[in-house]
């Protein structure tokens, strides 16, 4: 089971930003992939460094495309994620008793999504870290 995601900027931003760490998310994120994959957006694993063994597994058993954003050298556009993010978000929103911690998910999706928004504006790319 992931314990927690790190939102990694490339560069850092002109000023700083809240941490980028979301234990909650991390915890649901099998959940959360395969509502991703359901609703149409990309999975949030897909922007990772490939670092969740458990959940490459998973994706390959279930046929997901893991890599349905364009990256080479493991860094992706700010505003690629945030369609994600915000789905995500309003998915949890709508729907929270489908999670064991949903405010706290949206909390940390929300702040997911302020970091990225600013990252997108000032042109710095991202990738997610999973441990």
């Amino acid at each position: 089971m992931s314990e927690t995601i790190y939102l990694v900027l490339e560069e850092e931003l002109e000023e700083a930003v809240d941490s980028g760490e979301a234990k909650s998310v991390a915890r649901a994120i099998k959940q959360l992939d395969r509502i991703a994959r359901d609703i149409g957006v990309v999975a949030l694993s897909a922007y990772s460094d490939g670092g969740d063994d458990d959940y490459e597994e998973l994706a390959e058993l279930e046929s997901w495309d893991t890599h349905g954003s364009s990256s080479d050298d493991g860094w992706f556009e700010a505003n690629e994620a945030l369609e994600s993010v915000r789905a995500l978000h309003g998915y949890v929103e709508s729907d929270p008793d489908e999670f064991r911690r949903p405010q706290a998910i949206m909390e940390e999706l929300a702040q997911l999504e302020t970091i990225l928004e600013r990252a997108a504006a000032e042109g710095v790319r991202f990738k997610f870290e999973i441990d």
